[in-house]
């Protein structure tokens, strides 16, 4: 018998609570001749929390189930892990509200970006302490809520390139040292969405809770050194109590560096790429999280971009989780592959 577990980290505004998307794959191989392609269930759910329908994925040599887990529902949280919730990390002094304060320190926000903002010593309310006990009793309760044994367990996890270093290493520590997941594997959010769309090439726009963030894909890699982001996104409009207009508002009095409107960086992107890549990229733009369900934003986004002068056409994915199962499927699960993604087997790991 053997697992595959995809997790998608995400900061999206539709998953306030716990900040993951799980989706469990079984995989039971058979000796018996090769059949028909079976469709996978009617409806998944993406990062962004839309559902959307499944891809045909062909089926030659097992049986897949798939199970969904709305971990990011808090009234599952509240029910099912109430003394994780009851955590709090202490944080040093800043210049967020008191209302935001309390949801970072709460963990309502699970990868809050700067980690600067916690008391990274050791000590019972510390950073690295309070989030690796949460980080396990959530995936704990995954595990046992779908009844699958971690142990056999190969851990594919989606996660944008904004997801810090630190908490991508205390994912690895608890699913392969304290859960002894059998390896562990991440793969670029940008990468997923553009496989399930149906392309090799994409320009992904990924307007979540903390940050709009542009990633060119190129021929199946993603190009990080031209990724751009800003804070123009859910939180910052939350933050200054407005609609999805004041997103496109340059006014001297609210524009910083690091506030530039989507539209500013895609045309600063394409300014910036090579001749070659710019039409094949912009042809195909791929509008990700929560803020991408609003029409008038991608809307606003195109006809400044038409202002310009350049021509850009947006496509519809079926989200990160099927291009997860679609690349699981015809590429993970061939073992060289795992390991020249940067895979990570439990007897392999050291702890850091």
């Amino acid at each position: 018998m053997m697992a595959y577990v995809t997790l998608v980290a995400t900061d999206d505004l539709n998953v306030p609570a716990s900040g993951f998307s799980c989706e469990f794959i079984q995989q039971e191989h058979k000796e018996a001749p090769k059949q028909e392609a079976s469709q996978l269930p009617a409806m998944l759910t993406d990062a962004s929390g839309r559902d959307t329908t499944a891809p045909m994925v062909q089926q030659k040599e097992c049986n897949k189930r798939l199970i969904k887990i709305k971990v990011h529902s808090r009234n599952t949280i509240e029910r099912q892990l109430q003394d994780s919730l009851a955590r709090h990390i202490d944080l040093l002094p800043n210049e967020y509200s008191p209302e935001e304060n309390r949801a970072i320190s709460k963990l309502e926000y699970l990868f809050h970006p700067n980690i600067l903002d916690f008391e990274l010593e050791n000590g019972l309310h510390s950073f690295e302490y309070t989030m690796n006990l949460h980080i396990f009793d959530i995936l704990h309760y995954m595990f046992k809520r779908a009844r699958i044994n971690a142990v056999n367990a190969n851990v594919v996890l989606v996660a944008n390139s904004m997801l810090n270093q630190k908490y991508r290493d205390i994912l690895r520590y608890q699913l392969l040292e304290k859960l002894h997941a059998k390896s562990t594997v991440f793969l670029e959010e940008a990468l997923m969405a553009t496989l399930a769309a149906g392309t090799r090439s994409a320009l992904v726009v990924d307007v979540g809770w903390h940050f709009a963030l542009v990633e060119p894909v190129y021929d199946l890699r993603v190009l990080k050194n031209h990724s751009k982001w800003s804070k123009r996104a859910a939180k910052w409009l939350s933050l200054n109590n407005a609609d999805v207009d004041l997103l496109f508002d340059t006014n001297d009095d609210i524009y910083e560096n690091d506030e530039k409107t989507p539209s500013q960086l895609l045309i600063e992107l394409y300014r910036e790429l090579p001749i070659d890549l710019r039409k094949p990229l912009y042809e195909t733009i791929i509008f990700a999280g929560g803020l991408a369900q609003n029409e008038q934003l991608i809307q606003t986004i195109l006809h400044e971009l038409k202002a310009e002068n350049i021509h850009a056409s947006p496509v519809v994915s079926l989200g990160v989780w099927a291009g997860a199962s679609i690349y699981t499927d015809n590429v993970l699960s061939k073992d060289g592959n795992w390991n020249s993604m940067g895979r990570i087997k439990r007897e392999n790991y050291y702890t850091p």
